[in-house]
């Protein structure tokens, strides 16, 4: 019985320690940084246009751990049917998201629904 304890509590604890990894690996890919929405604009149709100016973006999961902080703060973009957003990082190229929320966003962007695209600038 006391062998049995041993194994049980032992498993607990690997499974305990397993789960904080977990999350510090989760934590080291979040984006810290700063941005500004310079331009913000909700159409008709249903779709968001939104400029943003960022700083602290210097790869592509960067850009993709912005894009999910940004996504996450201001949950009204992604209450449209799309979203196209034009990302500044101060370079020469800008890099872009687009997301289709929907079917009727799927034809807006030529993606599919729920589904979303990143360009990240070269």
């Amino acid at each position: 019985m006391k062998k049995l304890l041993g194994s049980l509590i032992a498993g607990l604890l690997i499974v305990a320690l397993a789960a904080c990894g977990g999350e510090a690996e989760e934590k080291s890919k979040a984006w810290s940084g700063e941005y500004t929405v310079t331009q913000d604009r909700f159409d008709d149709s249903g779709m968001y246009y939104a400029t943003v100016e960022v700083n602290n973006v210097d790869s592509e999961d960067s850009l993709n751990a912005f894009i999910e902080t940004f996504k996450e703060e201001n949950p009204k973009y992604t209450e449209g049917d799309s979203l196209f957003m034009r990302i500044d990082d101060g370079g020469d190229n800008w890099s872009s998201f687009k997301e289709a929320n929907n079917q009727r966003g799927a034809a807006q962007t030529g993606l599919e629904a729920n589904a979303s695209e990143t360009v990240y600038k070269d």
